[in-house]
């Protein structure tokens, strides 16, 4: 993830254009206190690592068994 980079370099901006979906949980939970919203994109985020994680893991399997 790039949150810490985002966060110190340009906390998202400008306009968001730069925001991650780490940066916008972060945003939600800790700076507007909207911990369901924050709550949601953690759940999205980790829906989207888990996707690439099977996906990464059963390609590189199936590589190292030819």
């Amino acid at each position: 993830m790039t949150f810490d980079l985002v966060w110190v370099m340009t906390q998202g901006g400008p306009g968001r254009s730069s925001e991650t979906l780490a940066v916008t949980m972060y945003r939600q939970a800790f700076i507007m206190w909207r911990m369901g919203y924050a709550g949601a994109v953690a759940v999205i985020l980790s829906t989207i690592v888990i996707a690439f994680s099977i996906f990464y893991l059963r390609a590189t399997l199936k590589r190292s068994a030819l």
